[in-house]
């Protein structure tokens, strides 16, 4: 298990982890501010028992370092476990200066979670991004499945804050060639959840772990709340939600 905990410095490309059962994943937690609200949703979700957690992105409202400082802080002093993240768009322009990199691997003994930095160029992913995805599932595919994570969802139906179908195909375009080792795509952004099916992938958006939730017609769970991933031998054996009352 991973030495350090609260919130993590990614500095590496890949990071090894073993012996891992559930991770617990939260998107949007401070995006609308981290207000009394939002630190009472995380300070639940921090309780939650878990191997893990991982942030989808929005960490913070305007990106600024003493925003961050604040969230590090507040994380840090509630859980013992090791918190990855996801760069969003809210975190502009100080993630990588208070987390390190914003796209990156996590290695487990049978599955391999790649986060995706799709923020800093206008929702597009950059090519180096793009490279590194591809270069990571083909390293892996013979012996693991693949979930993956970015921030802003491809399009749904549930609002109109996703990716454009162009800026979705490079994405998409890359992905198509691994679509039968990719177990699910997880993003945030949409401050609500759905799960819902396109163009063959299994999609989860999970946006209501702290920021003022979207008054959404088709949220699934209307209410705050996380996502447990839980892994054994062959990979992924299910998710399942987590509501924060």
């Amino acid at each position: 298990m991973l030495k350090q905990t609260g919130l993590m410095i990614v500095e590496n490309e890949e990071i090894s982890v073993k012996g891992i059962g559930e991770i617990i994943l939260a998107g949007d937690i401070g995006c609308t501010t981290f207000n009394e609200e939002s630190r009472n949703v995380v300070e639940k979700i921090l309780k939650n028992r878990c191997d893990f957690f991982i942030f989808l992105g929005d960490i913070v409202s305007s990106g600024g370092r003493e925003e961050f400082e604040e969230v590090i802080s507040f994380c840090d002093q509630r859980t013992e476990r090791p918190i990855f993240a996801l760069c969003g768009n809210h975190d502009l322009p100080d993630y990588q200066k208070m987390l390190g990199r914003s796209t990156y691997a996590v290695i487990l003994n049978n599955t391999v979670i790649i986060a995706l930095d799709n923020v800093a160029d206008l929702t597009a992913v950059r090519e180096p991004d793009l490279l590194f995805l591809e270069e990571t599932l083909k390293k892996h595919k013979d012996d693991k499945r693949f979930v993956i994570l970015f921030h802003i969802p491809p399009p749904t139906d549930i609002s109109s804050l996703h990716m454009d179908e162009e800026k979705w195909k490079g994405i998409k375009k890359v992905l198509d060639n691994f679509k039968e080792k990719i177990d699910c795509i997880i993003c945030g952004h949409i401050h609500g959840f759905q799960e819902y099916y396109h163009e063959g992938y299994h999609i989860f958006i999970t946006g209501g772990g702290g920021a003022k939730l979207h008054d959404l017609e088709k949220d699934q769970v209307k209410k705050h709340h996380a996502l447990k991933l839980k892994i054994n031998d062959k990979g992924i054996s299910g998710i399942e939600v987590v509501s924060v009352g």
